[in-house]
């Protein structure tokens, strides 16, 4: 069985994720930005590389999500991991 399927059965994920769910649909535009600036200043402590290709495209996740965009927010953010996998590894 893949790790992924295993990771997702566990229960105190699906309790996670629909906290998180609930939180994030409850709040207006102005407050998932601030949400996503909290989540910059705590994730990306070291400095990171990214081409800018991939920053542009991160861009468009991040205004995707705050509008209300689920399902282009994950096809996008998707497609930053894949840009910035490629970036770097070819």
């Amino acid at each position: 069985m893949s790790p992924c399927l295993v990771y997702l059965k566990n229960p105190r994920f699906v309790v996670y994720l629909s906290l998180i769910q609930k939180v994030v649909m409850n709040m207006n535009e102005q407050e998932k930005w601030d949400y996503i600036n909290q989540l910059d200043d705590e994730l990306l402590l070291g400095g990171v590389m990214l081409s800018e290709w991939s920053t542009l495209i991160a861009r468009d996740a991040e205004i995707a999500f705050c509008k209300g965009a689920n399902l282009s927010a994950i096809i996008t953010s998707s497609a930053v991991i894949e840009s910035h996998l490629r970036y770097i590894f070819f």
